[in-house]
């Protein structure tokens, strides 16, 4: 335990000004969890922090919700107004999606990001997804 306290200290003691005076803000069991290359990089050590924060992980989950909803929307024949309004919707959630792929590639890194396969699963879903957007 001495071995973890001493190593907190030196995080938040050492390092660049700005790494430093970021990690102050934040709780010693965060940073002692952060992978290390977030200890060097004050943008990666945000991203961790955001996507290892409950309510991150809470908004995802609504977005999901929200969007098998608006897909569920599809129907036959089909309504223009109701089309284009999908549409831009899932537009919005492809790239909300992406930008979850990004802070969560920067805040846990490539190895601790593709040990999850929900991680593997949503990237190839989110890449297919922006293919389709910018073909379509």
């Amino acid at each position: 335990m001495q071995d973890s306290d001493e190593f907190i200290d030196r995080a938040l003691n050492s390092g660049p000004a700005s790494v430093s005076s970021v990690s102050k803000t934040i709780d010693k069991t965060v940073l002692l969890a952060a992978p290390e290359h977030t200890r060097k990089n004050k943008c990666y050590l945000v991203c961790f922090v955001i996507c290892t924060h409950w309510s991150f992980t809470l908004i995802i989950t609504l977005l999901i919700v929200a969007n098998t909803f608006v897909l569920a929307l599809d129907k036959y024949p089909e309504d223009p107004e109701l089309n284009n309004t999908t549409d831009i919707l899932n537009e919005f959630f492809t790239w909300a999606f992406f930008l979850e792929m990004v802070i969560k590639l920067f805040g846990l890194g490539f190895k601790e990001y593709s040990r999850d396969q929900f991680n593997i699963f949503d990237a190839v879903v989110v890449i297919l997804s922006i293919i389709d957007t910018i073909v379509g």
